[in-house]
């Protein structure tokens, strides 16, 4: 059944992104969200960390914007993630540079994504080894 409402495409009748970003899209580029997955626990597990990295990381985009601060704020705290990943950079950098690049409202989100990124690299050759 290939029928396109508004609950199962990623645009609906307004053509207004359900992901509330500031575009807005023609119903042409509507795809369907909808789709059935089977899998492991370990899919399941790899796509909830996945999913919750890429909300983390949105909400904190979105607040750099809301406060009206450049993109290269955004980018800024990016190169800072990659420096603690790299082990460049301490902990405790990196909680200071989330605070200046973020603010201090937002940044309590960006604290564990390291812990949060190195989990979801743990389940990719488990994810290989059940495929």
């Amino acid at each position: 059944n290939n029928n396109n409402n508004s609950n199962d495409s990623v645009c609906n009748k307004n053509n207004e992104s359900n992901f509330d970003t500031n575009t807005s899209h023609d119903s042409s580029t509507c795809i369907n969200t909808k789709a059935l997955f089977y899998g492991t626990d370990v899919f399941f597990v790899f796509f909830r960390l996945y999913s919750i990295l890429y909300e983390r990381l949105y909400e904190i985009k979105k607040s750099i914007q809301v406060q009206q601060e450049k993109l290269s704020s955004y980018e800024r705290f990016l190169e800072s993630l990659k420096k603690l990943l790299n082990r460049s950079i301490t902990l405790e950098q990196y909680e200071n540079d989330c605070r200046k690049f973020i603010g201090p409202d937002y940044s309590y989100k960006a604290f564990t994504l390291n812990f949060l990124i190195q989990q979801l690299i743990k389940q990719i050759p488990i994810l290989y080894g059940n495929s």
